[in-house]
């Protein structure tokens, strides 16, 4: 294994310091979607499943496996979209 210079080192962190902070904006900006605009949520998409992207509602169906084919079509990073279902009564899980 070649060793890496310094300054290859600091570029590889920064660059990924970047990608860290451009995913944590996606997912708060998605967060704030289905906290903030819960009412309209449940108005627009009641009992269906939802995907959020970026702030954005990206796929909407009625089976989880639906949304997750409509994301994978649009080449949305699956692990960076916030999926799930809409219902008027809130759940509370406990894991």
């Amino acid at each position: 294994m070649k060793a890496m210079s310094g300054s290859k080192a600091l570029d590889q962190i920064d660059v990924a310091a970047a990608d860290i902070d451009a995913a944590l904006k996606s997912f708060s900006a998605s967060a704030r979607v289905l906290s903030s605009d819960r009412p309209r949520l449940v108005d627009q998409y009641e009992n269906k499943w939802i995907g959020v992207h970026n702030g954005k509602v990206e796929a909407v169906a009625d089976s989880l496996e639906d949304v997750a084919a409509q994301i994978e079509r649009k080449a949305i990073p699956i692990n960076q979209t916030i999926v799930r279902r809409i219902d008027r009564e809130e759940k509370t899980l406990v894991l």
